[in-house]
């Protein structure tokens, strides 16, 4: 089982923070985790994301101010041409605008840009709706608050850790054009309505928790692809928040394609997130302060 070391040196912060912008990283001071049980959009991940929505002027995303409740954003850059956005549904309790199935609103999506072509940017020609059928900038809808997605580097398989609204937290594996089911699942489960939901239009999650030993906001993390814990080769490493622990999941098959989360670390952070160095080795953001890098116990 890998062991969190202590404090990384200023040189191992840098190398943790790869691919992660300050703004998108940073998280601000959570309130009393009962909260996230008691009022809608509050707790932990309202604290550590809420800022601003996005609209469009023309073809341009335009940072504004949206309600007071987050949602998370996330940016990756593939080869300095692509760049992925993750934005939550910038809504409160249970998407009331239903804007992460609304094709014409960018909220609750996938965004896939091109940044070295267009003006201000450009759009994939393999973008799902380039040509019509929505806005052309999603490249995946129906999801809640991804806070954090990442790529594994070896197989290009990008995965979104999605933060639920009372009970399930969930992974996915998203696709060019998948639809991840909220708000109509939370989850694998009916949201809205409560029971006998359509579930055939969408992509059912990877993995899911739910809210309980402590457990209430996901944070998304990578496919381990360092040297020095061999067991986790090939292996995708998450987080809870509120209850510390370091996960790990198997990538899903057809034999057992819903996987349980294995817990293989209990700390006493507040995992906001996490990094990865050139080297593939994983590090790990404490929102009370300090960057640890996962080692062998």
């Amino acid at each position: 089982m890998p062991s969190a070391a202590s404090k990384a040196s200023p040189a191992t912060k840098e190398a943790s923070n790869v691919q992660h912008s300050d703004q998108h990283q940073r998280a601000r001071r959570p309130p009393d985790p009962q909260e996230h049980q008691r009022r809608p959009r509050q707790g932990p991940e309202r604290d550590r994301d809420r800022a601003q929505g996005r609209h469009r002027q023309g073809q341009q995303l335009v940072l504004v101010d949206r309600l007071d409740d987050e949602l998370g954003r996330r940016l990756l850059q593939e080869a300095r041409r692509r760049a992925d956005l993750g934005l939550g549904d910038g809504g409160s309790k249970g998407d009331p605008d239903n804007r992460a199935q609304n094709l014409e609103d960018l909220l609750g999506k996938i965004l896939r840009i091109d940044v070295d072509r267009g003006n201000p940017y450009g759009i994939p020609m393999d973008n799902p709706f380039a040509q019509d059928g929505g806005r052309p900038e999603i490249y995946a809808v129906g999801l809640r608050n991804p806070w954090r997605f990442s790529f594994d580097v070896k197989t290009g398989n990008l995965w979104v850790a999605d933060v639920g609204q009372y009970k399930w937290e969930e992974i996915d594996l998203v696709t060019r054009g998948g639809n991840y089911g909220w708000r109509v699942m939370e989850g694998t489960h009916c949201f809205l309505p409560s029971t006998d939901c359509r579930t055939t239009p969408f992509k059912l999650p990877v993995s899911e928790y739910f809210h309980d030993q402590g457990r209430c906001s996901i944070t998304g993390g990578y496919v381990y692809r360092g040297r020095l814990i061999q067991g986790l080769a090939g292996v995708y490493v998450y987080g809870d928040f509120c209850s510390g622990e370091i996960f790990a999941l198997q990538h899903p098959s057809r034999d057992q394609p819903l996987n349980e989360p294995r817990v293989i670390l209990k700390t006493s952070l507040q995992i906001s997130s996490f990094g990865e160095d050139a080297a593939g080795e994983l590090y790990v953001l404490d929102h009370k302060g300090g960057v640890h890098r996962l080692a062998p116990p």
